[in-house]
């Protein structure tokens, strides 16, 4: 109703206009309201907010050099400390080579450091002067200050995200793939879900990790291929010194949370949590702070440093008493106990054919030999994986992270490597399509003729000498599978075997250029079969393994044959069976074991146990008993039954039939699962027989009886 614009209302509609024109992209009448605001703001904490906002958009708008200006009148101001340090962090994002001060904004920064009053933003401080570094082109220094930040951030996961994140788009770059992952993937678990970019990032570094994985493939199997073929002395030094290196990583990051533990217990350590955003992208609310005190662990830099000093100065130490020690040799005492008392484990064949036992433990030497390439199949097993991952490893250069060179050398090196492979044809003709399109005609044209000359066959180079032969195919393709669905619903499945052959025979003469063939051949097998016997289905189908191994109808060719290997192994070993348990009858009618399924019966189990370990073995027991049969009253003593070898007995039941449903339930235990594999020997016996075999040790036998009376209970 007022003729004009009150004056008091200025203020307010220009700071309505900002945002309004921000959200429609309209950055030059944004900037323009904001201007006007700043100069109708009268108070001080406005004016300074408004100007700081003004320096922000500058920085966006990539106008560097202004925007230093603005936050240096904002510093002009005398702003509260919180609104001075998000100032100065945003001078130094904005700094780059030949705009602004450098070495004054970088000498505000490292004084900040050194400030207790800002000593839970260090992740972010660090963050800026990594971000300086970089921009002045010290990617070295840009690096170290991001890694810093990283370490020292506690409780601002959005920065921690921020951090990992600059350092992999920087490997990235390089490209060091390998950190790049290791990085792009800390930033996935620290980021909140509403992170800038969010699912992009989520979508690299998955891309990332399957790429990574193919390297690793890589570089584990020539690693074990490379230790296989080391002379076994040197072999075991080398496997030793991986153990001791461990050791001390080991005791390194023990004694790192030692001096993270005194350091919270004496009262050490910031708190509380950065403003909204939770970057360093504007001021905001802040969490409380130990005052006064500039004791050594309440810094995470200092103890970071401290911590690196300490390990150049005395190596790596536990944290106990007697720690100045200088050699390994109470280190290997330690691993020689820790590989005594470990659970788990299994075994192994050796390269002598010996069958080795493994504890599964990093400390056992023995865990590093299980996956050596010792035999020829395994090398070739070996190989066969280094191959796949540089087939994949090309495809998720080209595909997922468009870096067209890394594809081709991988493929070179595959074909350098391995050659002929199972993926020869396909890379030279990947090789051919890249190069092409990479406009380097004499490589692609090199790989042409490699296909024409060694795979003239080949759909590839049936596509070369004619583009029009995809077209054509896929038309022949059409009518061929109209052709095979009669053979294959109307003849075979109708029993009409000898219609289904000559049909697929016909199949096979007219249409055998397209990607029918070996479905075709797979079906003439199957009728074959029917007609002739499993002798002549085996020929056919080993003609199609022959021709077609990596083809789909090639696999399951494979797999039929391994079924009717394992149909035939199953036989042998049924009737193996039968003759044993014939032998068995034979044996237990001169045992004097006595058969009384209604007397009372005991569990026992004999294994290899001590110590420690026995007495984790009989809590896990005890444990079992009291949940699963807290109303049996069941009871469970331990003796030794021959050297080495305890024998427990869990005692008593009703009957035989009662014991060998605890047997069962026992032995299909999740929480037993570490006893289940130790091997033991377990079984039920009545009293009277209990007293038999223990008195002659004679278990094998006794179990040989037990499984014969005891089979249909």
């Amino acid at each position: 109703s007022e003729k004009e614009l009150p004056e008091y209302l200025n203020l307010d509609i220009h700071k309505l206009y900002t945002p309004i024109y921000l959200e429609e992209g309209n950055m030059e009448s944004a900037m323009q309201e904001l201007q006007a605001s700043i100069r109708y703001a009268k108070k001080k904490n406005e004016r300074l907010r408004l100007t700081y906002l003004y320096g922000q958009l500058l920085k966006d708008q990539d106008e560097r050099q202004e925007s230093m200006k603005v936050f240096a009148r904002v510093l002009k101001m005398h702003p509260e400390y919180k609104m001075e340090f998000y100032t100065r962090i945003q001078m130094a994002m904005a700094y780059s080579v030949g705009n602004g001060d450098a070495e004054s904004v970088r000498k505000e920064l490292m004084k900040m450091l050194k400030d207790e009053k800002y000593l839970e933003f260090q992740d972010q401080i660090y963050y800026a002067l990594g971000e300086m570094s970089y921009s002045g082109r010290d990617t070295p220094q840009a690096l170290e200050y991001f890694h810093l930040s990283t370490q020292v951030s506690e409780g601002n996961d959005y920065q921690k995200a921020t951090s990992f994140l600059r350092l992999g788009e920087i490997y990235f770059i390089q490209p060091e793939y390998e950190k790049a992952q290791s990085n792009y993937d800390s930033c996935v678990t620290y980021m909140p879900n509403d992170y800038p970019n969010g699912e992009d990032i989520r979508i690299l570094a998955s891309n990332l990790k399957d790429l990574v994985e193919q390297i690793l493939i890589i570089q584990s199997q020539d690693s074990l291929q490379m230790v296989a073929k080391m002379d076994p002395n040197e072999r075991d030094d080398l496997i030793a010194d991986m153990i001791a290196k461990r050791v001390q990583e080991e005791e390194q990051k023990q004694l790192e949370e030692q001096l993270k533990s005194e350091a919270i217990a004496d009262g050490g350590g910031a708190s509380g949590n950065v403003g909204p955003g939770g970057g360093p992208g504007g001021p905001g609310g802040f969490g409380g702070m130990p005052g006064g005190n500039k004791w050594y662990f309440y810094n995470p830099t200092t103890r970071v440093a401290g911590a690196s000093e300490f390990k150049q100065l005395w190596g790596s130490r536990k944290n106990e008493d007697d720690w100045r020690r200088s050699s390994k040799e109470q280190a290997f005492e330690d691993l020689e106990s820790a590989v005594d008392q470990n659970e788990g484990g299994g075994f192994y064949v050796n390269e002598d054919g010996d069958t080795m036992n493994i504890t599964g433990d990093w400390l056992d030497p023995a865990y590093y030999l299980k996956d050596l390439p010792t035999t020829p199949e395994k090398i070739d097993a070996s190989n066969d994986k280094i191959i796949e991952a540089y087939y994949k490893l090309s495809i998720i250069y080209k595909e997922q992270m468009e870096d067209v060179p890394m594809s081709i050398e991988t493929l070179e090196d595959l074909i350098n490597r391995f050659h002929p492979n199972v993926h020869t044809v396909d890379s030279y003709y990947r090789l051919y399509r890249m190069y092409y399109d990479e406009d380097d005609m004499p490589k692609s044209t090199y790989y042409k003729n490699k296909i024409l000359k060694e795979f003239p066959d080949s759909q590839y180079a049936q596509v070369i000498r004619d583009p029009n032969f995809l077209e054509r195919e896929n038309a022949d393709y059409e009518t061929a599978s109209k052709i095979y669905q009669k053979a294959y619903i109307k003849y075979y499945q109708r029993g009409y075997y000898q219609q289904t052959i000559e049909t697929c025979n016909q199949l096979l003469k007219d249409y055998s250029h397209t990607r029918i063939k070996p479905k075709a051949m797979f079906l003439r097998a199957l009728a074959i079969g029917h007609l002739d016997g499993e002798d002549a289905l085996r020929r056919e189908l080993q003609v199609i393994v022959g021709a077609y191994a990596g083809d789909e109808y090639g696999k399951k060719a494979q797999e039929l044959i391994d079924g009717l290997d394992l149909k035939n192994e199953e036989a042998k070993a049924a009737a193996d069976a039968k003759v044993k348990e014939e032998e068995q009858k034979v044996a237990v009618s001169e045992m004097v074991y006595e058969e009384d399924n209604m007397s009372k019966h005991n569990f026992v189990i004999l294994i290899h146990a001590k110590g420690k370990e026995l007495s984790k073995i009989k809590t896990a027991i005890s444990d079992f008993n009291r949940k699963h049969y807290k109303m049996e009253g069941l009871k469970m003593s331990a003796v030794v039954y021959k050297k080495g070898v305890q024998m427990i007995t869990v005692k008593s039941f009703t009957n035989a039939k009662q014991a060998m449903n605890y047997q069962k339930v026992f032995e299909n235990s999740v929480n037993l699962e570490d006893i289940i594999a130790n091997n033991p020997d377990f079984f039920i016996v009545s009293f009277t027989n209990y007293a038999l075999f223990f008195k002659t040790r004679d278990h094998e036998n006794y179990k040989t009886w037990a499984e014969v009376k005891y089979k249909n209970l």
